[in-house]
């Protein structure tokens, strides 16, 4: 495996980083390795990518092909990467991918991030802590920013 250094001078440098790595590599989600997660429903990513969760000692970013082979998994914003590069892959415009950053109440910054579709039939929230569920905001709203993919490429 291949490593790069990517510097990130603000959150907001580092947040586009991530969009753009992930529409960087959405053509993993094309590979023969990766064919059978194409098949899975939304739940069962869900389900798959919360599995993964795992906390890092530094910060790395992981492509797709890399995140699911030998099972490897990663932090929130390899979950985010995930959700973004298999949308992105599948054909949903990047104006329906958000951008959800959470912060806890006593910082005055974002410390998580994660991912939310928006559907017909509403927005589905896809956060990877291992705690959390499918379609549940575990945060309140003002603790939370939401922004689009396609404001970050």
């Amino acid at each position: 495996m291949r490593q790069s250094l990517i510097k990130a001078n603000s959150p907001l440098d580092q947040v586009q980083t991530f969009c753009k790595f992930a529409a960087k590599y959405a053509s993993d989600y094309f590979s023969d390795e990766l064919a059978p997660i194409r098949q899975w429903s939304l739940q069962e990513l869900f389900k798959q990518i919360r599995a993964r969760y795992l906390r890092e000692q530094g910060e790395q970013i992981i492509r797709p092909l890399y995140y699911w082979r030998d099972g490897v998994g990663g932090d929130c914003d390899d979950a985010f990467i995930q959700y973004t590069a298999f949308f992105l892959s599948a054909g949903v415009p990047a104006q329906n991918i958000i951008v959800c950053e959470a912060r806890e109440p006593q910082n005055d910054y974002y410390s998580h991030i994660f991912s939310a579709l928006e559907t017909p039939r509403g927005v589905v929230i896809l956060d990877n802590l291992p705690e959390s569920k499918f379609n549940r905001l575990d945060y309140p709203g003002e603790l939370v920013r939401f922004t689009r993919v396609s404001e970050y490429l």
